[in-house]
C-alpha cells in the first residue's frame, strides 16, 4: 500500500511539473515564433516597398491620371499578401491607396509599435503584448482601427509615401492556430513523458527494492554467521579453560610426565625484555603479539608491553597453534583473549581483544582458515 501511494504521488508530481513547464514553454514558443515571423515580414515588406517605389518613380503622373490611379489600386490589390499588404499615404498619414480602400475607416490610427519592438530588439513579450491588446479590441469592438506600419519609403517629388501594413486580423488568426498546435504537441508529448516516466519509476523502484531485499538477506546471513562464530569462540574458550583447570588439578608427578612428553609447541612461557630486564611471560597471560618497525612486541592481558629479539615467525613456530593464531603478517592472537568477532567490509573479519582498542583484521584469504581454527 505504501509503494502504491508513493507511485501515485510520483505520478501526480510529474503531471504538475510537466503542466507548469508546458504552460511556460507554449507561451515562450508563441512569443519567439511571432518575433521571428515579424522579422521575416519586415524584410519581405522592405523588398516589396522598394519594388513598388521603383515602379512609381517612373510614373511621375500616377497621382494625376485617373487610369493610372486605377492601375495603382489594382496593383496594390495584386501584391497584397496574407500577413502584410501595400498602401500609399500622404504626408498627414491619410490613406490614398489601399487594397481594401472601401473597408478602411478614415479614423484609423497609424502606429509603428510592432516595427519598433522588433527592430529595436525589445523584450520578446513587447510585440506579443501589443498584439494581445489588438485582440482585446477586436473582441470588444469587432474591429481594429489601428494600422501597423512594417516599413515605409517616401516617393520622390511628391508628398506621398509607400508603406507596408501588417494584416493584424490574419496574424491574430495564425497566432491562435499556432497556440492550438503547440498545445496539442505539448499534450501528446506530456502524455508520452508521463507514461514513460511512471513506468520507468516503477521499474527502477522495483529494481532497487529487489537489490535492497538481496542486501538485507546477505546482511541477515552475515549476522547469523558472525553470531555463530562468536558462539563457537565462546564455547572453545570455555572448553580451553576447562582443560586448563583439569591440568592444574593433576599431581606434580603427572605434570612432570606431561611436561617431559611435550614438544617445543607446548612451551609454557616466552622470554621477553623490558630495558635491561629479562621477563618471562606465561603463554596464558599473552593477549597478542605484533611486530612494528622490525621490532616484535608482546602484550599481556593487562596491556603491558615488552619486546622480543625473535621475529614473529620464530615466535609463532614455538607456540601451540591450537591456542595462538597468526591473524596476518603483523599479529598473533591468543584465543582466550578474543572478546568478539565483527564482520568488516564485504569479506573480512575484525578481532576485538579484551581490554584493548587495537584493531586486528583477518583478510579474506585467511577467513576460512580462522573459522577452521575455531573448529567451525
Amino acid at each position: 500500500m505504501g509503494k502504491d501511494r508513493l507511485y501515485f504521488l510520483t505520478f501526480i508530481s510529474i503531471c504538475i511539473v510537466f503542466i507548469f513547464t508546458a504552460l511556460i514553454g507554449v507561451n515562450y514558443s508563441v512569443k519567439i515564433s511571432i518575433n521571428l515571423l515579424l522579422e521575416s515580414e519586415i524584410k519581405s515588406a522592405e523588398i516589396e516597398v522598394h519594388k513598388i517605389h521603383e515602379i512609381l518613380s517612373r510614373q511621375t503622373t500616377v497621382f494625376e491620371d485617373k487610369k493610372l490611379q486605377d492601375d495603382m489600386q489594382d496593383l496594390l490589390e495584386v501584391v497584397a499578401s496574407g500577413k502584410s499588404y501595400m498602401a500609399i499615404l500622404d504626408s498627414e498619414n491619410k490613406i490614398i491607396y489601399h487594397p481594401k480602400i472601401n473597408n478602411v475607416s478614415e479614423n484609423s490610427l497609424i502606429s509603428t509599435q510592432i516595427q519598433n519592438a522588433v527592430n529595436k530588439g525589445l523584450k520578446i513579450s513587447a510585440t506579443y503584448n501589443v498584439l494581445m491588446s489588438y485582440k482585446k479590441d477586436l473582441y470588444e469592438n469587432n474591429e481594429i482601427n489601428i494600422l501597423e506600419i512594417l516599413y515605409e519609403k517616401p516617393i520622390e517629388n511628391s508628398s506621398f509615401k509607400i508603406v507596408s501594413l501588417l494584416n493584424i486580423d490574419n496574424l491574430l488568426l495564425n497566432i491562435s492556430k499556432l497556440e492550438r498546435r503547440l498545445h496539442t504537441i505539448f499534450i501528446l508529448m506530456g502524455f508520452l513523458i508521463i507514461i514513460i516516466s511512471f513506468f520507468a519509476v516503477r521499474f527502477i523502484g522495483s529494481f532497487y527494492e529487489k537489490k535492497l531485499e538481496s542486501k538485507a538477506i546477505d546482511l541477515e546471513n552475515d549476522i547469523i554467521s558472525i553470531t555463530k562464530l562468536n558462539l563457537d569462540l565462546l564455547m572453545y574458550q570455555q572448553k580451553n579453560e576447562k582443560k586448563t583447570i583439569e591440568k592444574q588439578e593433576t599431581t606434580p608427578l603427572k605434570k612432570e610426565a606431561v611436561t617431559a612428553s611435550n614438544s617445543n609447541n607446548n612451551k609454557l612461557r616466552i622470554l621477553s625484555y623490558k630495558g635491561d630486564e629479562i621477563i618471562p611471560i606465561p603463554l596464558n597471560n599473552i593477549a597478542y603479539i605484533y611486530t612494528e618497525n622490525t621490532i616484535t612486541y608482546i602484550v599481556d592481558d593487562s596491556e603491558k608491553k615488552s619486546f622480543s629479539n625473535a621475529s614473529l615467525d620464530e615466535i609463532y613456530s614455538d607456540l601451540d597453534d591450537r591456542i595462538f593464531f597468526r591473524a596476518n603478517r603483523q599479529f598473533i592472537i591468543h584465543i582466550a583473549k578474543i572478546e568478539k568477532i565483527i564482520k568488516y567490509g564485504k569479506s573480512q573479519l575484525k578481532i576485538v581483544i579484551v581490554n584493548s582498542d587495537v584493531e586486528i583484521l583477518i583478510r579474506k584469504n585467511k577467513v576460512a582458515k580462522f573459522k577452521q581454527w575455531l573448529n567451525i
